[in-house]
């Protein structure tokens, strides 16, 4: 991944732009919500851009945190896909009222990841809290999804469970982008 320089940061911000690339971490999403609500605490009414360059995902916790932070913001948040959103990428930009993508990008959704980690005695008291916190996670993602593609909880689990992968046109096709551009 190439590192921004600190002059284009100043010039995207300039522009309404935010700009995501690489793995949506929990550093990653403060990040991005500290970029936000710079340019919210300057103007409410213009539109902001959410860039996302090329993500292949990451942990659903912060992509959903950062979903519902982009959905309360009050100022409207436009995402455009430049190479890949996948994964949490692809949750993350359902939080966006217009959602675009060139026409060479991909995307792909899934179920959600799950790790526990711990010593046996560990796991076995907390394996079930655990699994259950997973469950309602992977069920939020769901009517996420369901929500903005409109398309039936059904579909989605399906589309979910078999790792779906997408082009541009498929994903307008499926809901999960507004335009190709």
């Amino acid at each position: 991944m190439r590192q921004v320089k600190v002059e284009e940061i100043h010039a995207l911000l300039k522009e309404r732009t935010v700009v995501f690339e690489g793995r949506i971490t929990q550093e990653e999403v403060e990040r991005i919500k500290r970029l936000l609500l710079e340019l919210v605490s300057r103007d409410t009414h213009t539109p902001i851009t959410l860039s996302i360059i090329d993500s292949s995902g990451g942990d659903a916790r912060p992509g959903l945190a950062l979903h519902d932070f982009i959905s309360s913001l009050g100022t409207e948040v436009h995402g455009i896909v430049r190479h890949a959103a996948n994964s949490t990428a692809a949750l993350v930009l359902q939080a966006c009222v217009r959602r675009s993508a060139h026409q060479d990008a991909s995307f792909t959704i899934h179920d959600n990841d799950v790790e526990i980690k711990g010593t046996v005695k560990t796991l076995r008291k907390h394996f079930y809290a655990a699994l259950n916190a997973a469950e309602k996670r992977q069920e939020r993602i769901y009517e996420i999804f369901a929500e903005r593609t409109r398309r039936s909880m059904e579909e989605i689990e399906h589309a979910c469970g078999g790792s779906m992968r997408m082009n541009a046109h498929e994903a307008m096709k499926f809901g999960l982008i507004d335009e190709v551009i």
